[in-house]
């Protein structure tokens, strides 16, 4: 799937978005999430993209990040969707607009059966939590 952009100079977005937990093996991989990694939320109640700067030592299972999902279709009773992991699938480059950032997700395509995007996009984690520092 090709990479989806969004500008950060209004930190608003009109696709169908949402921020959930996923495993990411490359994190995994890199002992993330971690001190002094930064991480892109974004909130569902208020359609705006944060960054943050994970600003103290993150209690949770090695591998599990926040993700940005993007809803695509609905097909023969499956769901499918964009995940780009928040810390190693999101980059930022400099927007034409002076002291704003572009973001560029490189997302998976995947395909869940309708009852389990439900649960995905209604069940909230609340045990995790990312503290950090906005940037």
């Amino acid at each position: 799937m090709e990479a989806f952009q969004f500008s950060t100079e209004s930190e608003e977005s009109t696709h169908s978005l949402v921020c959930r937990t996923e495993f990411c093996q490359n994190c995994y991989d890199q002992h993330s999430p971690k001190q002094g990694d930064l991480v892109l939320l974004y909130g569902g109640n208020s359609s705006k993209f944060k960054i943050l700067k994970i600003g103290c030592q993150f209690i949770g299972v090695r591998g599990f990040t926040p993700h940005i999902l993007n809803f695509s279709k609905s097909v023969n009773g499956e769901v499918i969707y964009s995940s780009a992991c928040s810390i190693c699938e999101v980059s930022y480059k400099p927007s034409k607009t002076p002291g704003c950032r572009d973001l560029v997700f490189s997302p998976q395509v995947k395909k869940v059966p309708i009852r389990e995007w439900n649960f995905l996009i209604t069940a909230k984690d609340l045990d995790y939590k990312v503290q950090g520092i906005l940037v």
